[in-house]
């Protein structure tokens, strides 16, 4: 009996971890939802993302769900009053505190024209750790439905 154990043990992680990746890829897909100023959850933005940012051991698969958040508050930045703070966090959970000697094989970004305005926003901005969490970003492996590299920025 006890040579089923670690069967069901990574059983029960690989079930946990499949689990957590739809919980996260649906909280996504709220944030993207309520970032528009317009959206009555808007305001509850702003703490959700500081409680993410906070999370210690996050999923990988925060990294693809922060850069499309970032490409959904760059389109819309113009209109939201508290848009760079909503980038910053955004890029702060899916890349600050990344071990760099990691692999990122299970994690493609996809750049959009929108992330142009991500990096005038953010080097205009001038703030050290914001700048590495977007170069970490851009020089991550990617699939770009773009015709121009990100890095042209």
């Amino acid at each position: 009996m006890s040579s089923l154990a670690p069967s069901f043990a990574s059983l029960d992680n690989a079930f946990s971890s499949v689990c957590l990746d739809q919980v996260i890829s649906q909280l996504s897909r709220a944030i993207i939802t309520a970032i528009p100023a317009s959206h009555p959850r808007h305001p509850l933005l702003r703490g959700l993302l500081l409680e993410l940012a906070e999370w210690e051991t996050r999923p990988n698969c925060l990294r693809e769900m922060s850069y499309k958040w970032c490409s959904e508050i760059s389109k819309g930045y113009q209109g939201l009053e508290d848009g760079e703070e909503l980038l910053f966090l955004s890029l702060k959970i899916g890349f600050r505190g990344l071990d760099v000697r990691r692999r990122w094989s299970d994690t493609m970004l996809v750049h959009t024209r929108h992330h142009r305005y991500v990096g005038d926003i953010v080097f205009n901005n001038g703030d050290a750790e914001i700048v590495a969490d977007l170069l970490q970003a851009w020089i991550s492996p990617h699939h770009s439905h773009m015709s121009y590299s990100i890095l042209d920025t």
